[in-house]
C-alpha cells in the first residue's frame, strides 16, 4: 500500500507540473480556461458548493484510509500524502484558470518577441518565422496594417469536424477588428503594457 500511496502522489504531481506547463502555451488545452470563467459566472453557487467540497475533502479522505487501511502499516507520511492529492489537482486547476503559467512564460520570453516587434514590417500575410522567442516556437508572425503585430505559436483545426484552422499567439498593440490569420471568434485576453493573446480562426477576415 506505501508504494501505492506514494506512486500516486507522485503520478498526480507529475501530472499537475505537466498541465501547468501546457497551460503555459496558448491554445494547447482549448478554451478550457475560458470555458471555466463562464461556468463560474454562470453557475456560481455550484461553484461555491465545489469549492467547499475542495476545502473539507482532505479530511473526508483521510478517515476513508484510516477506516480502509491499517496505518500502522501505511505509516502516518503516506496518509499525508495521500490526503494532499485533491488539494494538489485543485490548486493546479486554480493555477491554471488563472493564466498564472501563460503570464510567467511571457514575462520569461518579454524581450526576445520586444526584439523581434523592433524588426517588424506592415504585411498584409503572415510570414514565416519558424523562430523560438523565449520558450515559444513561433512558426508565422505579420505585422497588420490595420494595426498590431502577431505572433502565431500554435494552431489547430476550428471544432472537431472544421474546415477551418483557429490560430492562438501573441500580440503587440493589438486592433479589435481581426488577424492576418483571420477574424472569425476574435479573442484578445491582455497581458501587459500592450501586448496581448489573441485567437483568431480563418473563417473569414
Amino acid at each position: 500500500m506505501r508504494t501505492l500511496i506514494r506512486t500516486l502522489f507522485g503520478a498526480v504531481i507529475l501530472g499537475s507540473l505537466l498541465a501547468l506547463w501546457a497551460s503555459a502555451y496558448p491554445g494547447v488545452l482549448g478554451d478550457f480556461g475560458s470555458q471555466c470563467v463562464v461556468f463560474c459566472l454562470v453557475r456560481w453557487p455550484q461553484v461555491v458548493l465545489l469549492l467547499l467540497l475542495l476545502l473539507i475533502s482532505p479530511l473526508l479522505f483521510w478517515n476513508i484510509l484510516r477506516k480502509v487501511f491499517n496505518t500502522s502499516r501505511c505509516g502516518w507520511l503516506d496518509f499525508w500524502l495521500a490526503c494532499t492529492i485533491p488539494g494538489v489537482i485543485a490548486l493546479a486547476w486554480l493555477t491554471a484558470l488563472t493564466g498564472t503559467p501563460k503570464r510567467l512564460g511571457f514575462e520569461y520570453s518579454r524581450d526576445a518577441f520586444d526584439a523581434q516587434v523592433a524588426e517588424a514590417r506592415p504585411s498584409e500575410r503572415p510570414l514565416a518565422l519558424n523562430k523560438r522567442l523565449g520558450i515559444y516556437q513561433v512558426d508565422e508572425w505579420a505585422t497588420d496594417p490595420r494595426g498590431g503585430t502577431y505572433f502565431r505559436v500554435n494552431s489547430g483545426w476550428d471544432g472537431a469536424f472544421g474546415i477551418n484552422f483557429v490560430s492562438y499567439g501573441l500580440v503587440k498593440d493589438p486592433n479589435n477588428k481581426g488577424t492576418p490569420f483571420g477574424a472569425a471568434s476574435y479573442k484578445l485576453t491582455p497581458i501587459d503594457a500592450g501586448w496581448h493573446w489573441f485567437q483568431a480562426s480563418s473563417d473569414y477576415h
